[in-house]
């Protein structure tokens, strides 16, 4: 009986957003994952990207992300040397992408 509610419960509850640390967690089939930000509302969607080889460039770069469409990296540098981190920011078309 006992584990039974438990399996329920934790069924009721993978199907709802939660919050963490003030940081909600939004299920992966929930309808609205992949509406426009507020503070987003052109629909581009940001990403972190570490540890990239130092050899990395824009073409290697999309070549890997294909069939995304890039439409903006920013190369994270050392502000005294320009020497490149291994590390980026790149923004593509959409969330879907």
């Amino acid at each position: 009986d006992e584990e039974e509610e438990e399996e329920e419960e934790e069924e009721a509850t993978t199907n709802e957003a939660t919050t963490t640390n003030n940081e909600t967690i939004i299920p992966q089939n929930d309808p609205n994952k992949n509406k426009k930000c507020k503070g987003n509302p052109s629909g581009i969607t940001r990403l972190f990207l570490g540890n990239l080889p130092f050899s990395v460039d824009e073409d290697s770069l999309e070549t890997f992300l294909q069939p995304a469409a890039l439409t903006h990296i920013k190369w994270i540098t050392d502000k005294e040397t320009g020497k490149f981190y291994g590390s980026a920011f790149v923004e593509m078309r959409n969330s879907k992408e």
